[in-house]
Order: C-alpha cells, then sequence, then structure tokens
C-alpha cells in the first residue's frame, strides 16, 4: 500500500470507510480503526494517531483502550 497510514490525514481505501480520514474515523468509529490495527497486517498508525485513538475509544466507550491479548 503506497499511502502513509502514519498521517491522519490517509485516507481508508478499504471497507465501509472508504474515502474517510483517518482522523474522522477515529473520531466517529475508534473501535473500527482497533480492528484494522489488530486484524490487518499492513495498517499501521504512529504513536500520535494511536494516543488520539486511546482517547477516542475512552471517551466513546468509556473503557480504556487494550491492544493485544
Amino acid at each position: 500500500m503506497a499511502a502513509d497510514k502514519k498521517n491522519t490525514t490517509w485516507e481508508f481505501t478499504f471497507g465501509k470507510y472508504k474515502g474517510q480520514k483517518l482522523e474522522r474515523v477515529i473520531e466517529d468509529d475508534p473501535k473500527y480503526v482497533l480492528w484494522a490495527v489488530q486484524n490487518i497486517d499492513w495498517f499501521d498508525i504512529d504513536s500520535d494517531a494511536l494516543a488520539w485513538l486511546s482517547e477516542s475509544y475512552q471517551f466513546k466507550t468509556g473503557e480504556p483502550l487494550k491492544i493485544g491479548d
């Protein structure tokens, strides 16, 4: 994948958020971004985007973000 996924302006090229920017999806559906991070080998985000994802996830779900097991 040629796109820079470490930049929050990166646009999804797959799934239900195809064409939407990572920053928007983090805000609207952090569970989807978490799923992508955990299940798609090539999907990677930088530490700043991960921190933003963690905050958004906790705000939306009331639970801390858990990556991995």
